[in-house]
């Protein structure tokens, strides 16, 4: 068994939890924001193996980043996650990703546009430029009202880190 460490973090209200919680309960969340950091976890099977993401969800208010250093210890992968129609959520990933970087090193970033449903504020050639700056490899935007794409956000994050560690052979992302 492969055992993942996964880091989903940005802005409060981008919908980190709402994402999380149709991920692994297959349940549209629409509630409050997380006070501190959630857990969750979700097996699946990659090229023929069991693989177990631990799920760290981190709250996004500004109150919570002074904990993010000791839960970053030992991540594989990061979610940076935004929303489409705030420009500002997306503005504020390279804060999140300098935090991520200096607590949990070279890892994969997986970067998502959460609410793919409500109307774009965020400029694709943006989204662009912030990849090739930060080497980032994976965006994928998702709805989990709608159950868009929330699967293979976290699917990419998997790969991402096998292929990375040459854990499956033959893994494609």
């Amino acid at each position: 068994m492969i055992i993942i460490k996964v880091l989903v973090e940005g802005d409060g209200g981008v919908g980190k939890t709402t994402l999380v919680k149709r991920y692994c309960d297959g349940t549209y969340f629409d509630g409050k924001m997380t006070i501190g950091v959630g857990f969750e976890k979700k097996t699946l099977k990659v090229g023929g193996d069991d693989v177990t993401l631990m799920i760290w969800d981190f709250g996004g208010e500004e109150r919570f980043r002074e904990i993010l250093p000791d839960f970053c210890k030992g991540a594989n992968v990061a979610l940076l996650v935004y929303d489409v129609s705030r420009r500002e959520s997306f503005f504020n990933l390279r804060e999140w990703l300098e935090l991520t970087k200096k607590n949990a090193g070279e890892i994969p970033m997986i970067l998502v546009g959460s609410k793919c449903d409500l109307d774009r504020k965020v400029d694709e050639d943006d989204v662009k430029k912030f990849m090739n700056e930060h080497g980032i490899l994976y965006h994928v935007e998702t709805s989990a009202k709608n159950n868009v794409n929330v699967d293979t956000a976290f699917d990419l994050a998997a790969k991402a880190v096998i292929k990375k560690l040459n854990l499956v052979e033959d893994v494609a992302i």
